[in-house]
């Protein structure tokens, strides 16, 4: 059946069903004479933005195109237009409540922020048109977050940002506001200035919104200018920016996902809530967004409802990581601030688990800051037993002092000991805040650890007090996104019965950390083997 469709040819609707009972459908069009040319762009176009191999794509799966019969295939999408969605919202049952202000935002910067990505994708060389909201399909389901351009009919040569934003704007705005005239209060021109940095990233988007800052300068839009402040709320947006951590529509859809769950579920228990998170962090792919953007999902979710204390020092933690993004969460004097405000067991294991994400731990870790008055310096400390009952504390060492502590061990152990810029340290701190063990360790390459060494004291020998250090130090890695602890051939009985395996392309034992689930871990088999002082130079 022939089909509307905005190529300028003939498109017809073809449906195959399969004896298995499978159904396809494709769309099958005739390029207008004289549109060879045009259909040949457009399918070159659309096989290079639809197959690259770093993201999902944004137009539609092509087929084939036979020049000689001015014929071609391409899949058939089946969701929605944004055009079709905003009918949809305007419908008779919506208008006596309008629709709530977010599903208008999350239509249009999915729908816009596909034109930005198509473009970027064409190393800024095109602008995919027509640039319309009848030309872009956007999935029901926010989780699903590509919009698909249904056609490359109008390309056009990229001309600076304005032949990009001047038809996202008057094509998108001014038709919605023209055929339904109360939508004026609900949509916001900043949702365009969203759409960029959803599709360019913090870095690009900020780059893309200075050149369209310049451009507005000297060209405006004034149907577009006049009414909705276009530079001004430009300038704001911009300041922004800077000032503060603009929360990715992921993020916000996952937000309001968990809420309806949570008023759904009001009593729900904290390891409920949690799995919740979870799986919303999952579903919404959110690992993307890094530290920042899972602490600040924490505190919109599960941390949302605490006392003012708890929220005020989460806030404060979650500006300092926007300013200091170079400086690990668990190296800031505000993330122990955080936890010491947290009473029930329960939360600080979920606030434990949030630090360590990679690492599903079954107690909760210490945040403390240690040195200057309780300021110096910030360390992160679990709770150990060895076989006898006894309680260490597993930490990062606070000062030179303690560094050369663990180093007279080793060197009571008659082992080597490194002192580099890049070594670092994990030491055992038994109840009288005494070093009985530690580990000397690099970070060789990005995900890839070299562990040097591992010592105990005599008098603790052989109680697995070695074995609970060295798996503390593997959760640690795990947690840090190190993939691969490799270590030389010495001490094989004890650190095979941990994990490692003989590897002769690392040159020596190796233990694969994103291979394995850490929670529910096991005891290994043979870790009562005395593991005191485990040298792992040849």
């Amino acid at each position: 059946a022939q089909v509307f469709s905005l190529l300028r040819s003939r498109v017809y609707r073809v449906s195959v069903n399969t004896l298995a009972g499978k159904h396809y459908d494709l769309l099958v069009g005739i390029a207008a004479p004289g549109q060879e040319e045009e259909t040949l762009e457009m399918t070159l176009w659309m096989v290079a933005l639809g197959g690259k191999p770093d993201s999902p794509p944004v137009v539609r799966h092509f087929g084939c195109y036979r020049p000689d019969l001015r014929a071609f295939s391409m899949a058939s999408v089946n969701d929605l237009t944004v055009w079709e969605r905003v009918r949809e919202l305007t419908g008779e049952s919506f208008v006596e409540f309008h629709p709530e202000r977010r599903h208008w935002r999350n239509l249009f910067i999915r729908g816009m922020q596909a034109f930005f990505t198509v473009w970027a994708q064409s190393d800024g060389r095109i602008v995919p048109g027509p640039v319309s909201p009848m030309n872009v399909a956007v999935p029901a389901r926010d989780y699903r977050q590509t919009a698909t351009l249904l056609a490359l009919a109008d390309l056009g040569p990229y001309e600076g940002p304005l032949s990009l934003v001047r038809p996202l704007l008057k094509n998108f705005y001014l038709p919605t506001v023209s055929y339904y005239p109360w939508t004026r209060e609900i949509l916001d021109i900043t949702w365009v200035f969203d759409a960029v940095m959803e599709a360019l990233g913090r870095a690009g988007g900020a780059d893309f919104l200075k050149e369209l800052a310049l451009a507005l300068e000297t060209s405006a839009i004034p149907e577009v200018d006049a009414s909705w402040r276009l530079k001004e709320r430009l300038e704001e947006y911009r300041e922004k920016l800077q000032a503060e951590y603009r929360i990715p529509l992921a993020l916000h859809c996952a937000v309001e996902r968990y809420r309806a769950w949570e008023r759904d579920n009001p009593r729900a228990t904290p390891q409920a809530r949690e799995k919740h998170i979870l799986e919303m962090y999952r579903l919404y792919r959110l690992e993307e967004h890094g530290d920042l953007g899972r602490y600040t999902f924490y505190r919109h979710t599960y941390f949302a409802g605490f006392p003012d204390e708890t929220c005020r020092a989460f806030d404060r933690l979650l500006r300092k990581m926007f300013h200091a993004p170079d400086l690990r969460p668990t190296h800031l004097v505000e993330l122990s601030e955080l936890q010491d405000t947290l009473t029930s067991e329960a939360d600080r294991l979920v606030f434990s688990r949030m630090v360590f994400p990679a690492a599903r731990l079954r107690r909760p870790v210490e945040v403390q800051a240690v040195g200057q008055e309780g300021r110096g310096v910030v360390v992160v400390s679990a709770q150990v037993r060895d076989r006898r009952g006894d309680l260490y504390t597993i930490r990062e060492p606070v000062g030179p002092a303690e560094i050369g502590r663990l180093y007279r061990l080793y060197l009571e152990a008659g082992m080597p000991f490194s002192l580099g810029d890049q070594a670092r340290y994990l030491l055992a701190v038994d109840s009288e805040q005494r070093i009985v063990g530690g580990i000397c360790y690099e970070i060789t390459e990005p995900g890839v650890a070299h562990m040097d060494g591992l010592v105990i004291s005599a008098a603790l020998r052989g109680q697995g007090l070695g074995g609970e250090l060295l798996e503390e130090f593997a959760l640690r890695m795990r947690a840090q996104g190190i993939r691969v602890i490799n270590t030389h051939f010495i001490s094989r009985p004890f650190l095979r019965a941990h994990g490692f395996q003989l590897d002769e392309a690392w040159g020596g034992l190796v233990r694969f950390l994103e291979e394995e689930g850490l929670e529910g871990r096991p005891a290994p088999e043979g870790a009562g083997r005395p593991e005191a002082a485990v040298s792992t130079h040849g």
